[in-house]
């Protein structure tokens, strides 16, 4: 994971939390759509902002016991899992308290104002390397499009993790993610010690 990322993150999350007490979560895209456009548009910034999101969201709010981004899975689980050393479609790794694994997908889609969808060819190389690799009980695909345009039949390995699931994350659920409690301490005593700074600099200035 990405420390500053995640505090990015988080500090969008709060942000929105405070303006209205409320995640508007086309507001909240937006403004993380923002933030990456301050970057060079040869970067992957959305990508791996996207990554480290969903690893905070299956960290705090799915609660996994372990995730891991998977450049970090280590050597063990990786040769227990049959990993390769470099990434062909899986993302995130995740370990629930029943020891089971899970193979995560991220993928991120500026949003649109129409309905978007996810090609089945642009998870392929996902499918495959999950049935090459494991054993994983679930192949979780999380997205900022609508829906995923599928081949066959569902399986109930597959879970699709899209805009409208996203939706329903209700505020203790966005709490959870941001690290709300911490943050929002850690911003207040900022902003105090800014206004402290002013009000001494003001009153030296008399």
């Amino acid at each position: 994971m990405d420390e500053k990322l995640i505090n990015e993150i988080e500090h969008i999350i709060v942000d929105e939390i405070n303006e209205k007490n409320k995640v508007d979560i086309n507001i909240l895209f937006n403004k993380i759509e923002d933030y990456c456009n301050s970057f060079d548009h040869s970067s992957n910034v959305k990508g791996d902002l996207f990554e480290n999101f969903c690893y905070i969201y299956l960290k705090r709010f799915r609660e996994f016991e372990k995730v891991w981004m998977y450049k970090e899975i280590p050597l063990d689980i990786r040769n227990k899992l049959n990993l390769t050393t470099m990434d062909y479609g899986i993302d995130l790794v995740c370990l629930d308290k029943h020891n089971n694994y899970y193979a995560i997908q991220a993928k991120y889609r500026k949003r649109q104002n129409y309905i978007t969808s996810l090609s089945w060819r642009k998870l392929s190389t996902f499918y495959a390397m999950v049935h090459k690799t494991g054993p994983f009980v679930k192949y979780i695909v999380i997205t900022t499009t609508d829906k995923l345009t599928n081949i066959g039949k569902d399986l109930k390995e597959e879970e699709f993790i899209g805009f409208n699931q996203l939706k329903e994350i209700d505020l203790d659920g966005w709490k959870k993610i941001s690290n709300y409690s911490e943050k929002k301490k850690s911003l207040e005593e900022i902003r105090k010690k800014r206004i402290d700074y002013f009000d001494k600099k003001d009153k030296n200035n008399d």
